[in-house]
């Protein structure tokens, strides 16, 4: 057994060791973060689904000395610099498990790191299909490039995990491992019971979600097709369109007022933004009021185009929107009683 000078001088270095690393790992951890992001937009994926994007944090020194020489599985580290894997680490929340396999998906296959499943959601599920806890996807992420310096050497590769969540997974962690998993209640079997009964609630709303999000992504209704078809084109009338700044209240307030099933055609969509594409641009450029940077644009043009009485009986908001779109469309407007 090493006496307890030799214990405290290996924790004396191994703290130094890492207080030197904190510089590089804080680089590694932002460069994570960006490229998460970088990722999932090249991959398609719609970022207006990350409700609490990446922000990479250092393990605390008095952390990562706990877990390298005081916990249980410290018995494990022979060296705890480069075997303990987050040292660095990050979190990307989303909303349904679904997503996480996904996003699990487009991270592991990015060739520009070097990635592995450190904790696997659908076997976690599998292993314990009738225990509640927690489940997240962890993903260790390590940097390609060779090393240039003794220091590179030590950091190469350097590691950082990344963790997906759902909200209720955030949640649940928040609550289970700031109070009670590291809080004196870990042997309350009462709220230890609760915790469980939460986390059961939790799964089964998860559930409903990704059920509900299945019926929307594949359903075949008119106003869902629509909806689809002018967000995309309105992205191919202006190219800096971001899903995330579609403004839902505006959409529900004109769409849902104004909607009209003998109205709506996707192929008279399609022909008439191709027709009007030039002043549909001019429109956004000019970005005179909010709609002009919202698909719901399009809407509003159409109706104006092919059911102009629709439009003038059920519009709420400042006519002069009406004559900007119209003006720059040289669609003449009439008043028309329905």
């Amino acid at each position: 057994m090493s006496s307890q000078r030799d214990w405290a001088q290996s924790e004396a270095a191994l703290k130094q060791e890492f207080i030197d690393l904190i510089p590089s790992l804080t680089s590694w951890g932002q460069e994570v973060d960006e490229l998460i992001l970088a990722i999932l937009r090249d991959a398609g994926f719609d970022l207006g689904d990350v409700k609490i994007p990446p922000a990479a944090r250092v393990k605390k020194v008095e952390s990562f000395i706990s877990k390298a020489f005081y916990r249980e599985k410290s018995k494990k580290y022979t060296d705890p610099i480069h075997q303990i894997n987050d040292k660095v680490a990050t979190r990307l929340v989303l909303l349904t498990t679904n997503q996480i396999r996904e996003v699990q998906h487009l991270l592991c296959s990015y060739e520009g790191w070097i990635a592995e499943i450190d904790k696997d959601i659908s076997n976690e599920v599998e292993l314990a299909p009738s225990q509640f806890g927690y489940q997240a996807a962890h993903i260790i992420v390590r940097q390609q490039q060779a090393p240039d310096t003794p220091k590179d050497a030590l950091l190469s590769p350097i590691a950082c995990e990344i963790q997906l969540k759902t909200l209720f997974q955030h949640a649940y962690s928040e609550v289970s491992h700031s109070t009670v998993y590291k809080g004196p209640y870990r042997q309350e079997t009462e709220i230890l019971r609760k915790l469980a009964r939460s986390m059961a609630m939790m799964e089964a709303v998860d559930e409903y979600f990704h059920d509900m999000f299945g019926i929307i992504n594949s359903s075949n209704s008119l106003p869902f097709a629509f909806s689809k078809e002018m967000t995309v084109r309105f992205g191919q009338l202006w190219p800096d369109f971001k899903k995330e700044d579609i403004d839902p209240y505006l959409y529900q307030s004109i769409f849902d007022r104004m909607y009209d099933a003998s109205a709506l055609s996707i192929p008279k969509l399609d022909k008439f933004i191709t027709q009007y594409e030039k002043p549909l641009r001019r429109i956004i450029a000019n970005d005179r009021y909010h709609i002009s940077r919202q698909p719901i644009l399009i809407f509003v043009a159409y109706l104006l185009k092919n059911r102009p009485n629709l439009i003038e009986n059920k519009w709420e908001f400042d006519e002069e929107i009406l004559n900007e779109i119209s003006g720059q469309m040289g669609i003449s407007r009439e008043r028309y009683d329905g």
